[in-house]
């Protein structure tokens, strides 16, 4: 397994996964450890990318992406792009929801 890269991971990222993590399909899995050990391509990736970097449908990014908080996967992706920016935000509003 690659080494994950979580400081350039979101924050709400990463407490959503771990809160998430025994309930999630072998697909959003996928999806997920692609997200943390490549968080810093995530910016510059479509959706179709994604999904075949991850052996996912779009239909897995977005749920869980859904499933993430987010609308979709713009979303999740501005978040990426936020951290890369440094402009990390510790957004603790509708974790536990």
């Amino acid at each position: 397994m690659a080494t994950r890269n979580l400081e350039r991971v979101p924050h709400e990222v990463l407490i959503r996964l771990q809160a998430l993590q025994e309930s999630l399909k072998r697909a959003e899995r996928r999806v997920a450890d692609y997200l943390l050990t490549h968080p810093d391509r995530v910016r510059g990736t479509t959706i179709v990318e994604l999904a075949k970097r991850c052996g996912a449908s779009e239909a897995t990014i977005v749920r869980l992406s859904k499933k993430l908080g987010f609308e979709g996967f713009p979303e999740l992706k501005a978040a990426f792009s936020a951290v890369e920016e440094g402009e990390r935000h510790f957004e603790y509003e509708g974790i536990l929801s």
